[in-house]
């Protein structure tokens, strides 16, 4: 409402969530003003862990049923945070790799040499990435993919280089809070069907794009170039120039969805990130993976790294 006054469906929202004060969302939001003011309030992480499970954010859910645990270790609160992991272990669940894998995603997935970035959640539904200002190496990708650590890259290089563009399909913050949890499964289907678009407008100009779920609310497209003599790294200019192309060839978003293109900007663009694939958004503790055309995941997650097809630029 704030950025749209005239919006009635934010209006009407707003009036639903005044009037059910047992609805999950609004829940979450006055729990996290009592704790904010009263931080040592055990049975309102108790309580944040429960809406958090509802919401299906198991990962915000573990770091409040933690909290629980770290005030008071008994017998309830471990039982709670063991059943919250057991709840999300579908979710992320484990994929096989060997040192071969390890050094295979590490170079396909190279991005700026120096640093990359970790994600983080607290107990009060808060999150981002912390920078990690060092190379990352083959254990980080390890801790990647075991779901131990979820890691994000920055794709411009120093030479300001990339080696591949992410396009984002995300339903709108907006949406979001004016829907019911119920709704967000058929918004997510929506992101498929326009990653498709861009799929197939990157089809039309001879490229071929690997499709994820990026684990929360959308899909990730992921581009790769190289140019005529092999090489791997082009020129990020370049690269966001054919991305914006394919974008307009593809259209606009759907309702309630927005489009976003990694990495971004005439200036700065070096501190774009982008979250890995294959990782477990601390979110929700859902993986993100590889999709086929249906929206399914590969049985084999790494067949697409395998297979993947260079986009030449030349």
């Amino acid at each position: 409402l704030e950025q749209d006054p005239s919006m009635t469906a934010a209006r009407n929202r707003l009036q639903d969530l005044e009037q059910d004060r047992g609805h999950t969302r609004n829940t979450i939001e006055n729990l996290k003003v009592v704790l904010h003011k009263n931080p040592h309030y055990r049975d309102g992480y108790r309580q944040l862990a429960q809406s958090y499970c509802k919401m299906g954010l198991y990962g915000f859910a573990e770091k409040a049923a933690e909290k629980v645990l770290a005030m008071d270790d008994d017998a309830d609160a471990r039982a709670s945070v063991e059943n919250i992991r057991h709840r999300s272990v579908d979710q992320s669940r484990a994929l096989p790799f060997d040192e071969t894998r390890l050094q295979w995603f590490l170079e396909i997935f190279r991005g700026r040499g120096d640093s990359h970035a970790r994600q983080w959640v607290d107990a009060n539904g808060r999150c981002g990435y912390m920078p990690v200002e060092r190379p990352m190496r083959t254990d980080d990708v390890r801790k990647h993919l075991s779901g131990e650590d979820t890691l994000a890259v920055y794709p411009v290089t120093v030479r300001d280089t990339v080696r591949f563009i992410v396009f984002d399909v995300d339903v709108s913050k907006r949406k979001i809070l004016v829907s019911d949890e119920s709704a967000l499964p058929a918004l997510r289907q929506r992101t498929h069907e326009d990653i498709l678009r861009i799929r197939d407008a990157c089809r039309s100009a001879g490229m071929e794009m690997l499709v994820e779920d990026s684990g929360y609310k959308g899909r990730h497209g992921w581009l790769f170039f190289q140019n005529k003599n092999f090489e791997k790294e082009i020129d990020s200019r370049r690269a966001m120039l054919i991305g914006k192309k394919i974008l307009k060839s593809a259209g606009q978003p759907a309702e309630d969805l927005v489009w976003e293109m990694f990495p971004h900007g005439k200036i700065d663009r070096e501190f774009c990130r982008v979250k890995l694939p294959l990782g477990v958004n601390k979110k929700n503790n859902r993986r993100g993976l590889f999709l086929n055309e249906k929206g399914e995941p590969f049985e084999d997650q790494f067949e697409p790294l395998r297979n993947i097809v260079r986009a030449d630029i030349d």
